[in-house]
């Protein structure tokens, strides 16, 4: 897998908007007819996200948002990617959206004085569900708070969402590394003389 400073879009391209059965409607994302998939941080450098797997209202689903806080490295990637999005929309819209350029919403995330994030989908339950690895490599359960966690995940840059006149990339959680807390026990030999 390369690094994202090495990642081109030469070859991304995306299909036509359908769609589905629910009324959502998106266009898959792909490059040259094959999954987009990207980790987004080397393991020496974990992301932390600052909100958890949540989900809008604290709705009861399996399909979940989880932010992620950018290093530099992500921030300049998720640049570059932002940039070939809108210039691909502006140069496909007739055949995407009848010639109507609808607004672009950029996966950098930026608000305030705060880190940049990256907007992810992450599933929990289902076929489709996001697998957790320990550092050693060996399959875990989802931790119960990923707020406490360093995070490496590998996504897949899915497909092109389309609500309304806003669209945006969906990029979605299929692994995650979890460089779990560690815990010191409070007690020794000597607090108990």
């Amino acid at each position: 897998m390369p690094k994202l400073s090495e990642t081109t879009f030469d070859a991304w391209q995306l299909g036509e908007v359908q769609t589905s059965s629910k009324g959502v409607r998106s266009a898959s994302l792909t490059a040259d007819g094959r999954p987009i998939v990207l980790q987004l941080t080397p393991q020496a450098e974990p992301l932390t996200t600052p909100f958890g797997a949540s989900s809008f209202n604290n709705e009861e689903t399996n399909r979940k948002t989880l932010d992620f806080r950018c290093t530099p490295e992500l921030q300049e990637f998720l640049g570059r990617l932002d940039e070939w999005a809108r210039l691909y929309l502006a140069d496909n819209s007739e055949r995407l959206f009848k010639g109507k350029v609808p607004e672009y919403r950029p996966c950098l995330q930026k608000k305030g004085d705060y880190t940049p994030t990256v907007r992810c989908k992450l599933n929990v339950a289902g076929q489709k569900a996001c697998r957790f690895w320990s550092e050693r490599y060996e399959k875990i359960e989802m931790p119960g708070d990923l707020r406490e966690c360093g995070l490496v995940p590998r996504v897949q840059a899915k497909s092109l969402y389309v609500m309304g006149r806003e669209v945006g990339l969906v990029l979605e959680v299929t692994d995650l590394l979890c460089v779990l807390p560690t815990e010191t026990c409070p007690f020794t030999e000597a607090s108990f003389d």
